[in-house]
């Protein structure tokens, strides 16, 4: 897999990191369709895991959060209930602990 991604044009180098100390995180928009009504609803549950709104809408919200992806997963659960227009996620980005090279 390395050799595949390390033939795309804007991958500068890749190294594989497994078995080795490294910080690991993801991040994910939702754009969510929500009446005025229920926006305070989603913003307690957004609070709840420190996402952020970056955009209020007349008729939406979009969220922006990060952490590790069963956190992503868990809160793309529960914004479920409420109508996901779009969801965007990076996949896991990491580095290497200490002064190893990423």
């Amino acid at each position: 897999m390395i050799r595949q991604v390390a033939k795309l044009v804007d991958v500068v180098h890749a190294i594989d990191h497994t078995g080795q100390a490294t910080i690991e995180t993801e991040i994910a928009l939702l754009k969510i369709r929500c009446p005025i009504d229920r926006r305070s609803e989603i913003l307690q549950i957004a609070e709840q895991f420190n996402a952020k709104v970056v955009d209020y809408g007349t008729e939406s919200l979009i969220v922006r959060t990060y952490g590790a992806s069963d956190k992503l997963d868990a809160f793309t659960a529960l914004m479920k209930q409420f109508e996901i227009v779009e969801l965007v996620r990076s996949g896991k980005i990491l580095m290497a602990r200490g002064l190893a090279t990423t």
